[in-house]
């Protein structure tokens, strides 16, 4: 869950709480009376830059990103099947 405000310098605050995959009701309720208050007091040490101080990021192009793509399913894929086969190994010893 992001939250964000404008402070009294009228620059903008962000907080991110990550609740689980599927959050109860009453987990919600519980950040926003007990957690929330204390995040939005919080001093961090970032400081949020201007939009003009910014450098724009360089576009990727799309025959690169799918490379990367392909580059992360493969490894996935081989954590997959080197997980699957340590399974099987552990089975096989337990025979």
């Amino acid at each position: 869950m992001l939250v964000w405000f404008e402070d009294e310098n009228n620059q903008w605050v962000v907080r991110e709480h990550i609740f689980g995959p599927k959050p109860k009701h009453e987990d919600v309720l519980h950040f926003i009376h007990h957690i929330l208050p204390n995040l939005l007091q919080e001093q961090w040490l970032a400081q949020n830059e201007c939009d003009e101080q910014r450098t724009p990021q360089k576009k990727i192009s799309p025959k690169r990103m799918q490379r990367m793509i392909n580059k992360e399913k493969q490894k996935r894929r081989f954590l997959l099947n080197h997980k699957m086969q340590s399974d099987y190994n552990m089975k096989q010893k337990n025979k």
